[in-house]
């Protein structure tokens, strides 16, 4: 059996070439991304990957061609797509509240960014903290 994935004109099977493309990034700032555009109104359907850790947003076909963003990978879905099995599952799945039937390209890439962005600043204050910090996380004592 083949997965369908959402489409504008209605279902399709993942296994049709005009299936949509899939973006692939680390979890981390995957999870960031989908928090903004849930609160944004412009989230798809995204799959997880326990084995790989990482969250792949379904994009419309043609994504693949000009998608260009660092740390991320663009792909056709193509004929082997199955977005759930063996450490694969919804995250979002299609057709659930409030949930598009692709991610726009435009959006993610603004929310990815934005994610990477957020990350970055609480790894600075983590590690602002930890040099302000003694062992056991109390306060350094400076030199009167």
């Amino acid at each position: 059996m083949v997965d369908t994935v959402p489409d504008t004109a209605g279902p399709r099977t993942a296994s049709r070439p005009d299936g949509p493309d899939l973006i692939t990034v680390p979890v981390r700032e995957g999870l960031e991304a989908v928090d903004v555009l849930r609160l944004r109104d412009g989230l798809g359907p995204v799959v997880h990957d326990s084995g790989s850790d990482t969250l792949t947003f379904l994009v419309p076909a043609g994504t693949s061609g000009h998608w260009d963003l660092p740390a991320s990978v663009c792909s056709r879905a193509g004929a082997a797509a199955r977005p759930c099995g063996a450490g694969r599952s919804w995250l979002v799945p299609p057709g659930a509240a409030g949930v598009r039937p692709f991610t726009d390209p435009a959006r993610l890439r603004r929310a990815l960014i934005e994610a990477t962005q957020t990350l970055a600043v609480v790894e600075a204050a983590s590690l602002l903290r930890s040099l302000h910090t003694g062992p056991g996380g109390g306060q350094r004592r400076t030199a009167a």
